[in-house]
């Protein structure tokens, strides 16, 4: 692996007639023991300034992830030799700081300040090229001298700080796919300088919204792809040939596009090829075929193929493996033929069922009515995403439930009840609403931490699971009792409530952020909000659920 070391010119500090080198940035900065390998004495007899040394890092403090052990080379001046970083004198000070205090002498003479470095990430660690990501740096406290560096991040600028969390910036992603790692969060000026690790996170051509895995062996392919691309905004829809392996060939490192088929905005579905040679040094490596659709596109994928003379790399049977109780957006159900084509709508996972996948209305030629309003209750079952059977944590949840529809001037109020879960996962509750009984209703139900789920029918069900969708108002009430059956169709969860306790109607950064930087957490208060799964802790089935609602993003109205 080629590392670049950045190495900055180093100033002296004449102190009592002593010179002093100091130095800063270096990846060796958490090297705790070390030793000069030897120095190019010879530049200093030939009448030269500096002369050049060779170090070793033997071992590095484990809590910094940019040191390594291994050799570098720097300059020195020739009046005088330092330790090397990582040794016990390694950190140069003047002569008169203070015991105990976090004070040192920077490059430039002046006292600076110390900091402890706690943690940083990047979020999302897997983003489109071009797009903004948010930085985190850590040190315990609101500091005023960090910056960006590294890593191809770009256009950075401080937000905010967050105490827990650090500073955050916000910062442009290179556009180039590929894996990163080489960004820090870089101290300088007041602050002693050094910098430390990020982490890493990939690019990738487009975001990828179905994925499968596969391993090829070494010759000639073909990728096809048939595709009606109804909107395309930036990238579009495309379909990728993705390197998965550590290193593939020619260059291609992980998550780099092998090949790429792009669709024009078009009519009706277009099909396109490209041939692809796997040499044999990329053979029996991992790959994966993507389709990928930019934020603001709009496509129906009709058919995708990998094929090696007869066999064709792309398996469509394993999109059939999914649970009644759960969605998959990272397979497909099928690439068939039309009836089972997919929709991704603005650049996120929305599959389009055709009508036949709906249980017709119970009466289609309901009666809708403007007469006397009446007590009108509903008994209502409803199906949580996530959950099959009763939780562990099987407390009673708040759902929010209320009417729209052609016999309303206007959608009533929220009425909210109290839903239990019962053994087969299935939750029940009840509402009350004084309303005009008849036909041409509509219901809108919001769970605790779910997205809004628009209802037609007193009975939906849909196949496959998370894809009910619905226009025409036919849902019917009579005074009394209303048998409200939803639990053929799932509630998808994802619009986490804020720290007030209020869902803001879409799944955002901050729901993503509530469980991606909690996972494994201990602590209760974030568990309450990001438990999606109700097993009393935050883990990647939290994450996995919240991913596959992207899908729909939005409440529904």
């Amino acid at each position: 692996m080629k590392i670049l070391l950045h190495i900055q010119k180093l100033s002296a500090v004449i102190i009592i007639g002593i010179c002093i080198m100091i130095f800063s940035e270096s990846v060796f900065a958490g090297c705790k023991r070390s030793h000069v390998v030897g120095c190019d004495n010879a530049a200093c007899t030939q009448g030269r300034s500096e002369k050049q040394c060779t170090y070793s890092c033997d071992e590095c403090d484990a809590a910094d992830t940019s040191c390594h052990t291994g050799t570098y080379t720097g300059m020195e001046s020739c009046g005088g030799s330092p330790p090397p970083p990582g040794s016990s004198s390694s950190s140069s000070s003047s002569s008169n700081s203070s015991t105990g205090s976090n004070s040192s002498t920077s490059s430039s003479g002046s006292n600076c300040t110390s900091k402890t470095f706690k943690k940083a990430s990047i979020v999302p660690q897997t983003v489109s090229g071009g797009v903004d990501v948010m930085v985190k740096c850590d040190y315990g406290e609101d500091v005023n001298c960090i910056s960006i560096s590294g890593g191809g991040l770009t256009n950075c600028s401080l937000r905010y700080y967050e105490s827990g969390e650090g500073s955050i910036f916000l910062c442009k992603a290179p556009s180039d796919p590929g894996t990163y790692s080489g960004a820090v969060c870089k101290l300088s000026g007041s602050c002693c300088a050094k910098s430390d690790s990020i982490g890493s996170f990939t690019v990738v051509s487009n975001t990828p919204h179905f994925q499968q895995r596969m391993r090829l062996p070494s010759g000639t392919y073909t990728l096809s792809g048939k595709v009606q691309a109804l909107i395309v905004k930036g990238k579009g829809a495309q379909i990728n040939l993705i390197c998965r392996s550590g290193t593939c060939f020619a260059g291609k490192n992980e998550n780099a596009v092998i090949s790429s088929l792009t669709f024009p905005e078009s009519a009706d579905f277009v099909e396109k090829n490209t041939q692809i040679i796997i040499p044999s040094e990329g053979g029996n490596k991992d790959y994966a075929i993507s389709i990928a659709v930019q934020d603001g596109s709009e496509a129906y994928i009709d058919s995708v193929k990998m094929m090696s003379g007869t066999t064709n790399y792309v398996v469509n049977g394993e999109f059939n493996l999914i649970s009644d109780t759960s969605v998959n957006s990272l397979q497909p159900i099928a690439w068939g033929i039309a009836n089972n084509r997919l929709g991704l709508y603005y650049g996120m996972a929305y599959q389009t069922v055709p009508q036949t996948a709906y249980n017709p209305p119970a009466n289609p030629t309901a009666s809708v009515t403007s007469g006397p309003a009446v007590s009108v209750k509903l008994s209502m079952k409803i199906k949580l995403q996530g959950i099959g059977k009763k939780p562990i944590n099987a407390s009673p949840i708040k759902v929010k439930v209320k009417l729209g529809g052609r016999a309303l001037s206007a959608p009533t109020a929220y009425q909210t009840g109290t839903f239990t879960p019962q053994d087969d996962g299935v939750w029940t509750g009840k509402v009350d609403f004084t309303v005009p009984a008849g036909g041409g209703y509509l219901l809108y139900v919001k769970g605790p931490k779910h997205l809004q789920k628009k209802v037609c029918v007193n009975k939906p069900s849909e196949n496959p699971a998370g894809t009910y969708h619905c226009s025409e108002n036919n849902v019917n009430l009579v005074a009394g009792n209303n048998e409200i059956d939803l639990s053929g169709i799932l509630q998808l969860a994802g619009d986490l409530p804020g720290a007030d306790g209020n869902q803001n109607g879409l799944i955002d950064t901050y729901d993503v952020s509530a469980i991606r930087q909690n996972l494994q957490t201990t602590d209760q208060a974030k568990i309450a909000i990001g438990d999606l799964d109700l097993d009393n802790g935050i883990t990647t089935s939290d994450w996995s659920l919240l991913v596959q609602s992207l899908g729909i993003k939005y409440d529904e109205e």
